[in-house]
């Protein structure tokens, strides 16, 4: 689920009810192998139609010689003071011989073509500002390498993508949305969690009882009022006392998990 950077990125796993961390921060040794993995020594390499793209146009290799690439981590001003992992990353790139530059995705001086990577790390507020945020994915990718690219970042920004694992025959929980215009199916005799399909750190999400169709429904006709699009699904409780394992991967390769436990109170 964190396809649109590296380590917590802005995704949030949305497949089995709302959790929240609990392990500790990786790190720093796990930081470095787990750079050396991911990065290791990107080549810019041309795709066939002549245009470089962040997706073929990189080969990777394992680094046999110091790092001295310019890597602008990419965070914002209201994610940057609770990114506990952003200290130890900027610290292992640095351990390989990267030039590292933690700045704000929003920030007017960011001179983003001086950087060959740039990295989503803590872009935390871009829930409120979704379409400006996509907007610059593509001006930053389109003078850098953007890691995630930004179709992947649109695509995995917004909750509607669980309709693309179900097609690709992927078991997730059931999920119904609801664009404006739709009428207002709530589910029945069960718990649920109602929450808009552009979200991070449970903002705007809210865990009903099975007899809570009232407040329910204000609130998805505020969300739809909004112009936003609402998640429904019915609230696993095996959260409450088993949590939830999210599985980290760094190019294709299994990295580390981390164990969430419950957040949503009914």
């Amino acid at each position: 689920d964190e396809a649109l950077g590296v380590g917590d990125g802005v995704a949030e796993p949305s497949s089995d009810g709302e959790t929240s961390r609990e392990s500790p921060p990786v790190g720093r040794n796990q930081w470095i192998f787990n750079i050396r993995t991911l990065l290791g020594t990107w080549v810019r390499l041309p795709d066939p139609q002549g245009q470089e793209s962040s997706r073929a146009g990189l080969r990777r290799a394992l680094p046999s010689r110091p790092m001295s690439h310019r890597i602008a981590i990419v965070t914002s001003g209201p994610g940057r003071p609770f990114d506990d992992d952003l200290p130890p990353l900027v610290a292992a790139l640095e351990q390989v011989g990267a030039t590292v530059e933690v700045l704000d995705w929003d920030d007017d001086g960011a001179d983003w073509g001086s950087f060959d990577l740039a990295v989503i790390r803590s872009t935390w507020d871009y829930t409120q500002r979704h379409d400006e945020f996509l907007d610059w994915t593509r001006r930053c990718a389109s003078v850098t390498t953007l890691i995630n690219a930004p179709a992947v970042v649109a695509w995995n920004s917004d909750k509607r993508y669980l309709r693309d694992l179900v097609d690709a025959g992927v078991n997730v929980v059931d999920t119904s949305f609801i664009e404006p215009g739709d009428p207002i199916e709530l589910p029945v005799g069960v718990e649920f969690v109602v929450k808009p399909t552009v979200s991070a750190g449970s903002r705007d999400t809210v865990r009903y009882h099975a007899d809570d169709h009232a407040p329910a429904t204000a609130q998805v006709e505020a969300l739809l009022a909004d112009g936003r699009t609402v998640m429904v699904q019915p609230y696993q409780a095996a959260v409450d006392e088993q949590g939830e394992t999210a599985l980290l991967f760094f190019g294709g390769e299994f990295s580390h998990a981390i164990r969430k436990g419950p957040l949503l109170v009914a």
